[in-house]
């Protein structure tokens, strides 16, 4: 109980720059190692073959969906959670965290089971070649029963970060992370199951990160309190939820088709066309994932300020964080685009044509994730502080309404050229997009504005 307490006086009193790093810090380290291991998988990968490694890049589109599941339940609740802590309603942050992840498991169980029977249709639909088949197949059931832990992981890691135990988070994502860095040339070479091995390694980290959670809320460590009695699904609990957590889920749910169309537009060009596009997701991937991982420290914060009504500590935390983050991504993008080429020649097998294709992609991609950091920070404040309707434009702008009509125009007009173009330009669009935004709600950083603004939700 005392370390919940010391929790609650960080977020509540504790000096904005200091409670950012100590939040945001674990939080960063977890993430990074969690999204690296999937760059790991590609580089053991990669010396199986191009067939495999295209394979197994196919399988991006359904692990993105699944942490949209999570966001869904657990985003949107870790959202509420951090207002109803701050508001001083514990009762009620403990029964919205246990009702939503029942909730993302038991969508999450039906979902995988549906996957596992129906895996070689979904597998063609995804994009599977003849050459790429029989590997997606040895990958596909350890892979989705690893999904469905994932889900559990990611909504209770929401769950656990509202309440501002960054730390824990860290330590689980960090002991999946490296086991499965550590399983995967034993089990892909050592043991000689190739792409199976890689799979299993990836369920084997996901349970162990699933330990961990477990370990956390049921020895009592955390301030909230998970348990069948406090299992009431209302209405309003759900609308509460939803409102945060559609957002969240529909921008992972068009990350999720952007891969998939990526992947069937880029199968027109070969194998090496989508294995070089899916290792660049990778290591954007990777880089976004640092860059959320500061940011998700930086959302409780902001929740529950807001929730308590310290409206100055809100607005700092985001100034802070836009100078951090954008500083981050600028460092990022200069980096990828020096070492474009020889971070593709590591993961190719020195394939000509993947390191062509993959470093053009990588140095647009890179190109635009210089923007990244000031889309993350303002996308987390809007959630952070309820705001619906800008989160869910935020959402629908990046993958949606940006990226896939460019893809679309893009590849008809230009080929792979256009292809490779089409991420760049929905990110270079979305940045303007939340310009705009941040521009029209200047009022929300206002003391007398965010003192009426969404006030029901946390007095009612």
């Amino acid at each position: 109980m005392q370390k919940s307490q010391d929790r609650t006086e960080l977020l509540r009193s504790a000096p904005v720059k200091s409670a950012l790093l100590k939040l945001g810090t674990p939080t960063l380290i977890g993430m990074s190692v969690s999204a690296l291991y999937n760059v790991v998988d590609a580089f053991f990968v990669r010396h199986l073959g191009g067939s495999q490694m295209a394979a197994v890049s196919l399988f991006a589109p359904i692990a993105t969906a699944m942490l949209g599941l999570a966001l869904l339940f657990g985003g949107g609740a870790a959202s509420y959670i951090s207002r109803l802590l701050g508001a001083g309603k514990r009762s009620e942050a403990n029964e919205c965290a246990s009702t939503s992840l029942a909730t993302s498991m038991a969508v999450a169980v039906l979902l995988m089971a549906g996957f596992v029977a129906f895996a070689e249709p979904f597998l063609r639909a995804l994009g599977a070649t003849d050459t790429m088949m029989p590997y997606a197949a040895a990958y596909a059931v350890p892979f989705f029963i690893a999904m469905t832990f994932y889900a559990f992981n990611a909504t209770a890691n929401n769950l656990i970060v509202s309440e501002g135990a960054t730390t824990v988070s860290m330590v689980a994502m960090l002991l999946g992370g490296i086991s499965n860095i550590v399983l995967d040339p034993i089990m892909i070479f050592a043991l000689g199951w190739g792409v199976t091995g890689a799979a299993v390694a990836t369920l084997v980290g996901t349970l162990l990160t699933t330990c961990v959670y477990l370990s956390y809320f049921l020895r009592g460590k955390s301030s909230l309190a998970l348990s069948p009695r406090n299992l009431k699904p209302t209405a309003g609990m759900y609308a509460q939820v939803l409102k945060i957590g559609v957002p969240s889920l529909t921008y992972q749910l068009l990350v999720s088709v952007a891969l998939w169309l990526t992947n069937v537009f880029a199968a027109a060009y070969g194998d090496a066309a989508v294995a070089a596009l899916g290792i660049v997701a990778r290591i954007m991937n990777l880089a976004s994932m640092v860059a959320f991982g500061f940011v998700k420290g930086y959302q409780p914060f902001a929740g529950f300020n807001y929730g308590a009504r310290r409206f100055d500590r809100v607005r700092e935390a985001t100034k802070t964080a836009c100078i951090w983050e954008t500083a981050f991504a600028c460092i990022t993008a200069v980096t990828l685009i020096i070492f474009a080429e020889p971070l593709l020649s590591a993961f190719s097998q020195e394939d000509a044509t993947i390191v062509s294709i993959g470093a053009t992609a990588l140095f647009w991609n890179a190109l635009s994730f210089a923007t990244f950091g000031v889309q993350a920070v303002y996308s987390a404040f809007f959630l952070a502080l309820g705001k619906a309707k800008q989160g869910a434009l935020i959402a629908i702008g990046r993958q949606g309404i940006f990226f896939i009509p460019a893809l679309l125009i893009g590849s008809w007009a230009f080929g792979l050229l256009g292809i490779i173009a089409a991420q760049p330009i929905g990110d270079l669009l979305s940045f303007l997009l939340v310009l705009v935004l941040v521009a029209k709600s200047k009022g929300v950083l206002s003391d007398s504005e965010m003192a009426n603004a969404e006030h029901a939700e946390t007095s009612a």
